[in-house]
Parts: C-alpha cells; sequence; structure tokens
C-alpha cells in the first residue's frame, strides 16, 4: 500500500517477465480489474485472489492515479529505471486495500462496478462462490468499502461463478456459472457449456 510510479513495458507479450526485471511490484494472483465509473478523476480497482487454503483470504485493492495524461519519463538514479513523469514530477499512483477478504468473504477473482452507483461486485473463485455487492468508501477515516453483502451464492457444489458485467444504466447484470456437473448441461462438440445467467432487480435512485 502507498504511492507507486509507472514503469514503461516494451513487449506486451512478456510483460510479466520485463515487468520483474524492472522492479516492479509482484501480487498474489491478481485476475480482474475494472475502472470506477463515477470517481471524479482515474480510479480503478483490481481483484487480487491469493490462495484461501492458506488462509491468504484475498482482497480488492484500488489505485488513484493522480497524473493519467503524464508523457514524460524520469530516470531515477537510485534504481536504474526511467519512469512515467510530468515534466519533473513523478507521475504518482496511490494503492490502498478495499476490501480486506476472510472466511466469509475470500477468493476474490473478478469485479464489476455498477454504473451510476458506482458500487463494486465481487465473485469469488471456488466451488458454491458467492457474489458480494460492496458499497462505496464514506466520510470516514479509513479508504475501505463501507460494507458488503451477500447478493448470489452458487448451490451446485462443482459450479463456481466467474465473470460479471452491468448493462450501461446499472440494473441488469450477468455472471457466468463455469464447471457445473449438472448432468442435464447442453453439450457442444461433445463438453458441457457453462451457463450465462441474467440478473435483475437492481434499483437505481433516478439521477437529479
Amino acid at each position: 500500500m502507498g504511492d507507486a510510479a509507472w514503469v514503461r513495458i516494451e513487449d506486451p507479450l512478456n510483460a510479466r517477465l520485463e515487468a520483474d526485471n524492472k522492479g516492479a511490484t509482484g501480487y498474489y494472483r491478481p485476475e480482474d480489474m475494472d475502472r470506477d465509473p463515477v470517481y471524479e478523476g482515474v480510479r480503478f480497482c483490481v481483484a487480487n485472489t491469493q490462495r484461501e487454503k492458506a488462509h491468504s483470504w484475498g482482497e480488492v485493492l484500488c489505485a488513484v492515479d493522480h497524473n493519467p495524461k503524464a508523457q514524460d519519463e524520469i530516470m531515477d538514479e537510485r534504481t536504474g529505471y526511467a519512469y512515467l513523469a510530468q515534466e519533473d514530477n513523478f507521475a504518482v499512483t496511490t494503492i490502498s486495500r478495499f476490501i480486506e477478504g476472510g472466511v466469509q468473504l475470500n477468493s476474490v477473482d473478478n469485479l464489476a462496478f455498477q454504473p451510476r452507483t458506482g458500487n463494486l461486485y465481487v465473485v469469488e473463485d471456488h466451488p458454491n462462490g458467492d457474489i458480494w455487492g460492496c458499497l462505496r468508501d464514506g466520510a470516514d477515516q479509513d479508504l475501505r468499502s463501507d460494507g458488503c453483502v451477500r447478493i448470489l451464492s452458487v448451490k451446485e457444489q462443482h459450479a463456481e461463478p466467474t465473470g460479471f458485467i452491468f448493462n450501461a444504466d446499472g440494473t441488469r447484470g450477468w455472471v457466468n456459472i463455469q464447471h457445473s456437473n449438472d448432468a442435464a448441461m447442453p453439450q457442444f462438440n461433445g463438453v458441457a457449456t457453462d451457463d450465462i445467467i441474467e440478473i435483475r432487480g437492481f434499483e437505481i435512485e433516478d439521477d437529479e
């Protein structure tokens, strides 16, 4: 957690190796990212899945990019790397933990911001996984969600929820249910298919 700088990656196909060689910070299974649609600026959050069996429960990290239009670079003599900058100032991004996992909410794998409200919906990556709806950070001393509530659970014990997306006005959502062992599941080329579930009933107050 704290302030970070951007380092240039020349070859996207080898981004992980190149980032490691340039001193990038590593995270434990970051698997999805979404941009906050209601933040006045550039804020994005990342699902950091981690490993549930090791009681490393997972988390959601959020970053605020304070200089999103920066195009210059500064060579840091301490590290020998060139970092993104705006003229003579490093392009700083502040990273904080938005959701901390635990016994109930864990292995967060996918996430999606709801349009208009900016609430964050997170999906667990394990059988019988849950989907949680999490409030924005309110007027308190921390930078974390003001609370999460379980909105959906997968009943079939082999299946996992994955992916989540809203329509443009945030009133409907879709989630993929994968790895089901349902014998009645349709086959495509001899392989069991996944299901896409549409969720309705999201109520959003009219914009003033």
